[in-house]
């Protein structure tokens, strides 16, 4: 709860999470443009490494033309504490 407290913004107020029992992902990507909308995300875990599947739509139209931050997290039951590689799919 500590490192989690140490890198959320104030005035953010975090849920209390028992970190025994969950596990905590948090990360960010950066698109050219600010036309997604995150539609899914899910976890796989492999032998030694767990896999974040995140799933973006485009929203039709016009967007401005710059680089756009996304951020994403979920908390998952325990999972192992293993590199998190990240699968990006966009339609």
């Amino acid at each position: 709860m500590e490192q989690f407290r140490e890198i959320a913004p104030e005035p953010i107020e975090l849920p209390d999470i028992d970190f025994a029992k969950y596990s905590l992902i948090v990360g960010q990507h950066v698109f050219g443009e600010p036309r997604y909308s995150l539609e899914s995300q899910a976890v796989e875990t492999g032998t030694d490494a767990l896999t974040l599947n995140l799933v973006y739509s485009e929203f039709c139209g016009i967007a401005p033309a710059m680089v756009a931050p996304y951020y994403f997290w979920s908390i998952y039951d325990k999972l192992p504490e293993y590199e998190v590689n990240v699968n990006i799919t966009t339609f």
